[in-house]
């Protein structure tokens, strides 16, 4: 992303049942948080990076929606915590997070927008990601043609299941 200009992203609310909510009003908390490295040239074998807080805005499109947006003003590196008021009134993270990002003069401006080319380039890379996993899981845990007898065969389709189900969250996250 390129610094000095701003990053969209946007937060989906969901019901209990993982059904896009239809309106707006939850509470999200959205912190950016900015490494900075311990320069090269110091010598301390104790440093360590340092950290600063970046502006993050939420607007509440009404409709499940929230659209956020904040600037990095260097090249650095980024993580993203997001929170939300749950039922119990207790602030509790969303799925999937933290959430990383980098800075560099090199990109394009255009990278930090919704419709930019790197939100087109990752999105043509998950898929691709998720379509082999699953064609890989299919292959995996189908049955036919293999010798249901051999027990290392058997404990491969288990291994692949217990796996995968370890995984759901992650999977889900990502087909999401």
């Amino acid at each position: 992303m390129k610094p000095g200009e701003p990053v969209e992203f946007m937060i989906v609310a969901r019901n209990d049942l993982g059904e896009n909510r239809s309106s707006g009003r939850d509470q999200f908390e959205v912190t950016v948080t900015q490494t900075i490295p311990v320069p090269e040239d110091n010598e301390d074998p104790e440093a360590k990076p340092t950290y600063k807080d970046i502006q993050c805005e939420i607007a509440d499109t009404d409709d499940g929606m929230y659209h956020c947006k904040y600037t990095a003003d260097e090249e650095c590196s980024v993580t993203v915590d997001i929170k939300f008021l749950n039922d119990k009134e207790q602030m509790v993270p969303i799925r999937g997070v933290p959430f990383t990002a980098s800075f560099s003069a090199a990109a394009s401006s255009k990278d930090n927008l919704l419709t930019g080319s790197a939100m087109d380039r990752h999105i043509k890379k998950e898929l691709e990601r998720l379509t082999n996993l699953m064609t890989d899981s299919k292959k995996e845990l189908n049955t036919k043609d293999k010798e249901m007898k051999d027990v290392k065969v058997l404990l491969k389709i288990k291994e692949h299941v217990e796996s995968t189900q370890k995984d759901t969250d992650l999977i889900t996250l990502n087909i999401d």
